[in-house]
């Protein structure tokens, strides 16, 4: 009597749970990597854009060859991270460089990051969204390089990965691990770092004259990490030297941004800091009043928790970031 075929589906369904579990693993162990590492993962600036378009270096840079291949030889540092960029800082502290955050769906390799809930709805809407956020920061990143250039302090963008961008660079993280990358398999601007107001100030331009702009909440983020450095200590320029720090410039700062932009998402840390500039002056009175109206007017904000202790003990010092 012959044995009857072995059925595949016990393999079949093994090898498919197996591939679940290491997707999983791997997401989550990604997950606690970017965490411990400031918010950073190189594979955050690589996604599964078609690499065919040729980068016109003329148009999309002031500098020369030669100026551009001094600023991406020297190593940049990691800064930090906003929404939608990833932010590291040349090794003479004169240049930023901004790599475009991908979303885990729009990574390279991105079905390892949702591999169980990538195919349902909800992520498929998602992924449309981002990729629509995607092209309008594109967008707006083109103005801002043809008509803001001195405000923005751009010197050069690539906005799709390109098949003959020449440059490479070595990028470190807050861990002290080092990255070589190729400049064409991402998405980046390159400027000019200037002093703190003068970018507040191109900012708040930006933000007053085009108050539709799809960058609004970026725009946003990014004053009040500049009042942030303010609020750490960052000192203020009188004639392009460093002076005396100022918990008063951070105050002005934080007041100018709630003024243009009441209503953003970031309103509810803003007015935290504001009360926390307040405070760090030895303004007692005025930084309960500044708690207080935080804990009134955004009482679902996860900053309340902080005001409401900033309320009773005058001596709480810390910092609210985007």
């Amino acid at each position: 009597m012959t044995k009857p075929p072995l059925s595949k589906k016990p393999a079949t369904i093994a090898l498919i749970t197996f591939s679940l579990l290491l997707g999983a693993s791997f997401s989550l162990l990604d997950r606690h990597f970017v965490r411990s590492n400031k918010g950073f993962c190189v594979w955050q600036i690589y996604s599964h854009e078609p690499q065919n378009t040729s980068w016109d270096e003329k148009s999309s840079s002031s500098l020369t060859s030669q100026e551009l291949q001094e600023v991406f030889s020297q190593g940049f540092s990691y800064l930090g991270h906003g929404h939608q960029s990833l932010a590291f800082e040349s090794k003479d502290e004169k240049y930023v460089l901004k790599f475009y955050r991908f979303p885990g769906e729009m990574r390279l390799n991105g079905w390892m990051v949702r591999p169980i809930t990538r195919f349902k709805n909800k992520r498929r809407a998602i992924q449309k969204y981002d990729e629509n956020k995607f092209v309008q920061t594109k967008l707006s990143h083109t103005l801002s390089y043809s008509s803001f250039k001195k405000e923005s302090a751009l010197l050069a963008i690539h906005l799709e990965k390109s098949v003959d961008c020449p440059y490479v660079v070595t990028l470190t993280d807050h861990l002290h691990a080092r990255y070589t990358v190729p400049l064409k398999d991402t998405c980046f601007i390159l400027q000019k770092k200037g002093d703190l107001d003068a970018s507040f100030k191109a900012y708040q331009y930006l933000l007053q004259r085009y108050p539709q702009t799809p960058k609004f909440e970026e725009s946003v983020a990014e004053e009040i990490n500049i009042a942030n450095s303010y609020l750490k200590g960052a000192r203020v320029r009188v004639f392009g030297i460093p002076t005396f720090s100022s918990m008063a410039k951070a105050e002005e700062l934080y007041t100018s941004i709630l003024k243009v932009s009441p209503y953003s998402k970031h309103a509810p840390i803003t007015q935290f800091n504001l009360g926390l500039s307040m405070e760090k002056q030895g303004k007692a009175q005025e930084a309960v009043a500044a708690y207080q109206k935080l804990l009134d007017k955004y009482p679902n904000s996860s900053a309340c928790d902080d005001a409401q202790y900033g309320t009773l003990h005058h001596g709480k010092i810390g910092s609210c970031h985007v």
